[in-house]
């Protein structure tokens, strides 16, 4: 699967804030134009007010999906950011997952993948004007 990530490219969703997460991520970000990866371990609820996270959704996928996306608004301050969780089990710890962090939303393509290594993923992304 190949990725050109854009500028406007943006997703959707829903979450449940009294959900503990741990999660594995690889961070996209498509301002610097770097990919790398980091782990994530807490409340969700803490994690959106720690990092600005509104509007976010989940919705169910198959046990071997779990991700996030994150991406600035623009129809709001753009340190404000939009997170995009997808997870297989709403009951479970979650294990990898993908963060997108976009400049501005305007067109809400989803951006979907399976779970990946680190250099999996740098292989697949490019980064479109």
């Amino acid at each position: 699967m190949k990725w050109d990530i854009k500028p406007n490219q943006s997703s959707i969703f829903y979450e449940d804030t009294s959900k503990s997460r741990s999660i594995k991520a690889i961070v996209i970000d498509v301002d610097n134009q770097t990919v790398k990866e980091i782990d994530i371990k807490n409340y969700i609820d803490y994690l959106q007010r720690l990092m600005k996270f509104y509007n976010y959704e989940e919705h169910q996928l198959t046990n071997d999906r779990d991700f996030i996306f994150i991406n600035n608004d623009s129809d709001r301050n753009t340190n404000l950011m939009k997170a995009f969780f997808w997870t297989s089990n709403k009951n479970a710890i979650f294990g990898n997952a993908i963060i997108v962090k976009i400049p501005k939303s305007g067109d809400y393509n989803k951006l979907q993948s399976t779970k990946l290594s680190l250099e999996e993923v740098k292989g697949a992304v490019t980064f479109g004007e």
